[in-house]
């Protein structure tokens, strides 16, 4: 990671430390409790459509609050952001914590809506503290350090349920109290909590933001489909995928690492983008890594062995690593070229994100209720390589924006 090429900033290193320390304990508080609802919810309604639908929730939740929080935390600190943070998250596990005593909808939808304001909160704080703490030349570094954090915390999130918590619920939400605890007494310790921001959050004209949403996508929207479907991926890990581990780890001890071989190589790679000065992407190269990687998801129940399965997961999760770097690498080109439009485009790519985490747990949901838990990644890897085939034979050689037309956006 080589921290030292910041640590002679002995201001910047403190604060990237305490900074970084606490969005690991909430990560891991995340990646806790992101295993454990899926399965806590199926075992209730023993439904996996109606699993599906009330995660699902959570996300149309977030989507109503991406829309504010650009005006309501304009002006709030570093520590005010993620001092919210840490407060949804704790309504999020009191919430968790009545349902566990006692089974009722209310009370499961509330920590669904608290999960969906918290999550976005993550991308704010993070944005935020980067903005305004960290010199433009370490900006790269600091990212892939937390993108390293965050991919290391939802890889051994599901490893200490499984094999440490037993999906105890009284165990799990004792845990993530504990480290909310830890990550709130940091962050009152921490010097960046007392200073003024001067960070603006990007405000929205609704209607006007989905005139110019809808110019992008016409001019980029193979870009589009790809993060789509790539969330529809993650978002059938983490519910569909948490359940098939949890059956797994019953048979096997090897069974317990079937969403954390997911999630591995994507901690390899994080530590390693920034290395990277990608100029240049060959969107054929991102397609034919997408189209092997859904051949291979669509092979998982081609042997009925646990460590083909394992390996399959692996093999698929990391070309879709190794791809994601070219395509965040076409986004960033694309945000260079829209200049002071570039917040449309980031507003759209998010919430193509947002819809993947709406419709991506019902679709899983329904899948896995109609042909199975395994069966559902099957049509999933298919699903991805018809898509890419499709984009293939569709997509332009280069992605060209309509700068005549943006150039008559208002500021």
């Amino acid at each position: 990671m080589r921290l030292w090429s910041i640590r002679n900033r002995t201001l910047l290193n403190n604060q990237l430390s305490n900074f970084l320390t606490i969005l690991f304990f909430l990560f891991l508080i995340d990646a806790l409790l992101s295993y454990w609802i899926p399965n806590f919810i199926q075992n209730i309604y023993h439904n996996s459509f109606y699993m599906g639908l009330i995660v699902s929730s959570s996300s149309i939740v977030g989507l109503v609050f991406d829309m504010v929080f650009s005006e309501v935390l304009t002006g709030r600190t570093v520590g005010q952001v993620t001092g919210l943070l840490g407060g949804g998250i704790f309504f999020f596990i009191f919430f968790l914590g009545l349902s566990s005593f006692k089974a009722s909808l209310i009370f499961i939808l509330l920590a669904m809506a608290s999960w969906g304001f918290y999550y976005d909160l993550f991308n704010f704080a993070s944005q935020q503290y980067v903005a305004e703490s960290t010199p433009l030349p370490d900006r790269p570094l600091v990212w892939s350090i937390v993108g390293f954090i965050r991919n290391l915390a939802y890889f051994i999130g599901p490893i200490i349920v499984v094999k440490l918590l037993f999906n105890n619920p009284q165990a799990i939400l004792g845990l993530s109290l504990v480290l909310l605890l830890l990550a709130s007494l940091k962050l009152k310790l921490s010097a960046f909590k007392r200073q003024k921001s001067t960070f603006q959050h990007r405000a929205v004209s609704f209607l006007a933001e989905l005139s110019h949403w809808r110019v992008l996508f016409d001019h980029v929207w193979p870009l589009f489909i790809i993060s789509l479907f790539l969330g529809l991926i993650d978002a059938t890990y983490w519910t569909t995928g948490t359940i098939i581990t949890n059956n797994l780890a019953r048979t096997s001890i090897w069974g317990s690492l079937f969403l954390s071989l997911y999630v591995l190589p994507f901690l390899l790679s994080g530590s390693f983008i920034y290395k990277f000065h990608l100029k240049t992407v060959r969107y054929h190269l991102v397609l034919t890594l997408l189209f092997l990687a859904g051949a291979f998801l669509a092979s998982i129940n081609l042997l009925p062995y646990l460590w083909w399965k394992l390996i399959i997961v692996f093999v698929s999760s990391t070309l879709i690593a190794i791809s994601q770097p070219l395509i965040n690498t076409a986004y960033t080109n694309l945000l260079i070229r829209l200049g002071r439009h570039r917040e449309h485009l980031i507003g759209l790519s998010d919430s193509m994100l947002n819809l993947a985490y709406v419709i991506g747990p019902i679709i899983a949901g329904g899948l896995a209720a109609w042909v199975g838990n395994i069966n559902t990644f099957v049509i999933m890897g298919i699903g991805l390589g018809l898509t890419t085939i499709l984009l293939w034979l569709t997509m332009p050689n280069k992605l060209r924006l309509p700068q005549k037309e943006i150039s008559q956006w208002e500021e």
